[in-house]
């Protein structure tokens, strides 16, 4: 074996004793020079950390094709009680009162807890603390959240404690907790410090959807309060904008989740040519 200035050994001479004495070397680890020891531990942590990053862009993929069926499903049952509430309130109450007004309060509710649950894992919605702003709005995103889930919980919980006693305060939480979410959506997509997050590249047409949604919002609590009287009664006029309004928001989820499994799949794709180039570099 050769040896150059210092006693540093010749690499080539070392990786002739790799290939043709492999057992040796797993005998002994005294042969292998520190230098390519610590190469190895380099390589093996790089493997570890980006092993770990793909994980997560694997994990949130799979969150967020759960969530794109939850909201079709969510879209066809707002949908069937769009259908359902063409028939006269009268028959509404006497027919299928219950499973009508159980699956508006129940699919309120599931639809905000995978919401919420959607938007912290994967990363829509973090806590950054950047500046007073940005802690704020960190804060205020996320009270909004456990809002929208606490509020529709509370307004489903009551209505099956006792559904005549409860129907009409649960209602008014229920709208009174969407509005209140909406208005706070201006805020969320405005103060997004992220230029290249989807969220603020399109954020004037996310803002003509959620004023749109707004507006069946208010609509509602309108015709349900009985400000504006109609013949077919507050409750069913509100329903129409209810469900109208919740269809709309759901597209407007779905395209949205859309967009973030394509930039998720791109970090995924990143993420391993990453991987690859970076062991190239350290080998």
């Amino acid at each position: 074996m050769s040896q150059g200035p210092n006693n540093i050994i010749n690499p080539a001479d070392v990786s002739e004793i790799l290939i043709d004495q492999p057992n040796d070397i797993e005998k002994s680890s005294n042969m292998v020079h520190p230098a390519y020891a610590h190469k190895d531990y380099q390589i093996q942590g790089y493997n570890l950390l980006q092993k770990h990053r793909y994980n997560n862009f694997k994990n949130s993929f799979r969150l967020l094709q759960f969530f794109l069926v939850v909201i079709v499903l969510n879209f066809f049952q707002n949908s069937a009680l769009l259908i359902a509430n063409f028939n006269d309130q009268e028959v509404i109450e006497e027919e299928f009162y219950w499973g009508f007004h159980v699956l508006d309060f129940g699919q309120s509710f599931a639809f905000a807890f995978v919401e919420a649950i959607v938007l912290i894992k994967c990363g829509v919605i973090t806590f950054q603390t950047g500046g007073a702003f940005t802690t704020l709005r960190s804060i205020f995103s996320y009270a909004m959240l456990m809002i929208n889930v606490g509020g529709t919980l509370v307004a489903f919980i009551l209505f099956l404690f006792k559904a005549e006693f409860w129907e009409v305060p649960a209602h008014w939480i229920e709208y009174s907790v969407q509005c209140c979410v909406i208005l706070t959506s201006f805020v969320f997509i405005f103060g997004s410090q992220d230029k290249t997050s989807v969220i603020y590249k399109y954020r004037y047409l996310e803002a003509v959807i959620i004023t749109a949604t707004l507006v069946f919002c208010i609509m509602k609590l309108f015709f349900y309060g009985e400000v504006i009287e109609v013949e077919m009664g507050g409750e069913r006029a509100a329903h129409f904008f209810e469900y109208p309004g919740e269809m709309f928001n759901d597209v407007f989820a779905f395209l949205f989740t859309v967009i973030r499994i394509r930039d998720v799949h791109t970090q995924m794709l990143q993420c391993l040519s990453g991987s690859t180039s970076g062991i190239l570099k350290l080998a």
